[in-house]
């Protein structure tokens, strides 16, 4: 039986952030999406062990939460989380991120340290250098969502238009329930995240430059790796990187599954690293 899932929003710093929350359990995790996505939703969050509250915001610009021009850079969007985690949740939690969300983990993990116990980072470049690549070789793609999101088209139009590009059918399949779910968000999207991304990374997201942020976070963390043939991000220089900044953290690779997550083997990775920590009031699980 899936867990239920309350709506919520709140207030924050000045923003509308608006999330998804889970009944009351023993600890908390929030899990942050990746960019041009929505909250996480309840394929992955009905896997996670019960015991861990789970907390999904639409990250800034996404989904239901408030848009701000000119405001993307990984900082400003992390910023958001600590008041989400002090003013509502109310106690330090574990932090997932895919992609994007993972490189806000990142700044979060970095910038306030006493709220985030431990970090789990699913298939996001580690460093702007390990990064870049990527979006370019994405770039008319990403190019073409922007247009999407700045198109005023309703979700079903948007989804239409997906099944239309040649680079997007050539990598998911035509009965996929990808088009609508990325549709749906598109429609929601500011499109100046995308211009963030697009036209001002080294900007947006010079917080990753050189990796040296990963020598700020002393928590535990877990890598989860896809398959670079199957076109994940993160490859052998993110682990090197890894290796040499962070003194705490642990790589599950999983063969086959490419940046797009598979919630039963990304579900099954974050369970057993959270069931590792040292987290009070946490309950044994049920033998």
């Amino acid at each position: 039986m899936g867990r239920q899932l309350t709506r919520r929003s709140a207030q924050l710093g000045g923003i509308r952030l608006a999330f998804s929350v889970s009944a009351h359990r023993d600890a908390s995790l929030v899990l942050l999406h990746g960019g041009s996505a929505t909250r996480v939703g309840p394929r992955l969050i009905d896997r996670i062990d019960h015991r861990w509250q789970c907390w999904a915001p639409d990250l800034r610009g996404h989904g239901e939460s408030s848009h701000t021009p000119g405001h993307y850079a990984l900082e400003e969007v992390a910023s958001d989380v600590p008041l989400l985690i002090k003013g509502v949740i109310g106690s330090p939690a574990a932090v997932y991120g895919h992609s994007f969300g993972g490189h806000a983990g990142l700044a979060l993990a970095a910038e306030w340290p006493d709220l985030v116990r431990a970090l789990i980072l699913g298939d996001a470049s580690l460093s702007l250098e390990t990064l870049s690549p990527h979006i370019d070789r994405n770039r008319r793609m990403t190019s073409r969502w922007r247009e999407l999101a700045a198109s005023g088209a309703d979700s079903a139009e948007i989804a239409r238009q997906l099944r239309d590009m040649p680079e997007v059918v050539s990598e998911v399949e035509a009965g996929s329930a990808w088009f609508e779910a990325i549709a749906s968000s598109l429609a929601g999207h500011d499109p100046d995240f995308l211009d963030s991304v697009l036209d001002r990374l080294d900007v947006s997201h010079r917080a990753l430059r050189g990796g040296a942020i990963l020598r700020r976070i002393h928590c535990p963390v877990l890598l989860i790796l896809g398959d670079p043939a199957r076109g994940a991000l993160m490859g052998d220089a993110d682990i090197r990187l890894a290796a040499e900044c962070l003194a705490n953290f642990d790589v599950v690779d999983l063969i086959g599954v490419g940046h797009g997550p598979d919630d039963d083997r990304v579900a099954t990775a974050i369970n057993r690293f959270l069931a590792r920590l040292a987290v009070p009031g946490l309950r044994r699980p049920a033998t």
